[in-house]
C-alpha cells in the first residue's frame, strides 16, 4: 500500500512539474485558427481535446502520434510534450486507442 502511494505522489509530481513547465492548467486557451493550427491540426491524430491523468489532472493538447506506451501531445502553445499512456485515465486511454485503429 505504501508502495502504491509513493508511487501516486511520484505521478502526481511528474504531472504538476509538465503542466508547470509548460504553463498549462485545466482552463487551458484554446489554440489560435490561424492557417498554421489548421494545417498541424490535420496532421495529428486529435484535434485539441482536454485529456485527463489517473489523478484526474486536464491538460488541454492533440495527439500528434502515439503507441503502446507513449503519446506525444502538442499544447495550445505549441510545445510537445511526451507522456506515459499508463498514466492517462481510462477515457483518455481509449480515444487515442480507438484514432490509432483509423
Amino acid at each position: 500500500m505504501a508502495r502504491l502511494a509513493k508511487e501516486g505522489r511520484t505521478a502526481a509530481s511528474e504531472v504538476r512539474k509538465k503542466i508547470k513547465e509548460e504553463g498549462v492548467d485545466g482552463n487551458a486557451p484554446q489554440v489560435n485558427q490561424d492557417d498554421d493550427a489548421d494545417e498541424d491540426e490535420e496532421k495529428d491524430l486529435t484535434e485539441m481535446l482536454t485529456w485527463t491523468n489517473t489523478e484526474g489532472k486536464k491538460i488541454r493538447a492533440a495527439v500528434v502520434s502515439a503507441d503502446d506506451t507513449k503519446v506525444l501531445f502538442r499544447m495550445a502553445n505549441g510545445k510537445e510534450i511526451n507522456y506515459d499512456i499508463s498514466k492517462l485515465s481510462q477515457r483518455s486511454q481509449d480515444i487515442i486507442k480507438e484514432r490509432l485503429e483509423r
